[in-house]
């Protein structure tokens, strides 16, 4: 039946997931020996007439490293933004805004920010403690 197709398929998923943790490892301890080898061994590329100030192999392997790691960043940024930007709004979000005696134009600009989200007004609902004397709030 399809029992044995199922444990084969995890099996090679397994061996797959197995098999990139071992390549990014393998890559981390080569960069790695890399940047200690360009630090141990300390040529300069470029350095200043006085030797005060250098820019050596070592420096190049960081900087290499670091534009890299941005542009990486980058890109899983980018991702994440037009991953956030589809979003269904199905969810309930509650949202509790605790005041007592509040300043009513602070408490005005507190509800203003809440209704300038990016979520629908007709899934906002807002409630009074009645307890004090009316003010008048609404979105």
């Amino acid at each position: 039946g399809t029992r044995p197709k199922m444990n084969i398929a995890r099996a090679f998923k397994a061996f797959v997931s197995a098999g990139r943790r071992a390549l990014t490892l393998s890559f981390a301890l080569l960069v790695l020996g890399v940047l200690a080898w360009a630090y141990i061994k300390g040529d300069q590329l470029a350095s200043d007439r006085y030797h005060i100030m250098a820019f050596g192999l070592y420096g190049a392997f960081l900087t290499a490293h670091l534009i890299i790691q941005s542009f990486f960043a980058f890109l899983e940024h980018t991702r994440m933004r037009k991953d956030s930007l589809t979003c269904s709004y199905t969810k309930t979000v509650a949202l509790t805004i605790s005041a007592y005696q509040e300043d009513p134009a602070y408490l005005r600009e507190c509800l203003q920010s809440v209704q300038g989200t990016l979520y629908p007004p007709e899934k906002l609902r807002h409630t009074r403690d009645m307890q004090q004397e009316p003010t008048s709030f609404s979105f």
